[in-house]
């Protein structure tokens, strides 16, 4: 799903348990594209949801949104 010439993966952060996530702080192309693939399969993989944020991660950020930097994965909440 990468562009040709992109060298970036997106990062994936496993969320709550019905929920993951996955951020490109290079914009929110991948996120786009990401939901453009699932519409086009043909079977369910169980993801119902894909949002993108209107500013990206760096917006939400800036925002002072809660942000969680901690290292645990699946994350615990505790370093937001």
């Amino acid at each position: 799903m990468k562009n040709k010439g992109e060298t970036s993966d997106p990062k994936w952060v496993e969320g709550r348990k019905d929920s993951s996530v996955a951020y490109e702080v290079r914009g929110p192309s991948c996120a786009r594209r990401f939901a453009d693939y699932l519409s086009e399969m043909k079977e369910d993989v169980g993801i119902k949801n894909v949002l993108v944020l209107e500013s990206g991660f760096n917006g939400w950020s800036a925002s002072r949104n809660p942000v969680c930097r901690c290292t645990d994965n699946p994350c615990k909440g505790n370093d937001a």
